[in-house]
Parts: C-alpha cells; structure tokens; sequence
C-alpha cells in the first residue's frame, strides 16, 4: 500500500481537475513494483491519496486513544487513487 501525503499532493488534487490527477498517477507508479526492475524492491498493491494529513493526524495519537474510530475516520477520508502501472500479476 502506498500513501501520497500532503500538501504537495493537496495542490495536485484541490481543483478535482482530471489533469491534475495524471501527476499523481505518475508519482504513484514509480513507486510501485515493476517486473521490468525487478531487483528494485517496491511495494504491489493499492495506491491512497491523503491530501489532508489525515494520516498523520488520526493515525498517530487519536489511533492509540481509539483505534476503532481512527481506522473508520482514515477509511471515510483516503481515496483510493487509480494507477496505470506494468505490473502483471501472476
């Protein structure tokens, strides 16, 4: 699982404009496995996008309080992002 956090990442995505969001396809699936470099250890899986530091904000002190509500609170606010990758799984 891979996490785009930030402010960065919120300038990207404030407008919710299509072409705004190619940016952070980009960065996302360079970070992702590629069976093309396959000796460079990266993660396979789903890509969130974090433009609010919810993160850090409800998974750091408010998730050792209430887990619970914390995980709730980042599965409401993360929005899974969509990515074009090579990846073939087999």
């Amino acid at each position: 699982m891979i996490f785009l956090i930030g402010g960065t990442i919120y300038g990207r995505a404030r407008d919710n404009e299509p072409e705004q969001y190619e940016d952070l396809n980009l960065i996302a699936s360079g970070a992702l496995f590629n069976p093309e470099e396959y000796t460079i250890m990266r993660p396979r899986g789903k890509v969130f996008l974090d433009a609010h530091y919810i993160v850090s904000t409800v998974g750091g002190l408010y998730g050792r309080l209430d887990p619970e509500r914390a995980a709730r609170m980042l599965k409401n606010h993360l929005m899974p992002l969509k990515v074009k990758t090579a990846v073939i799984d087999r």
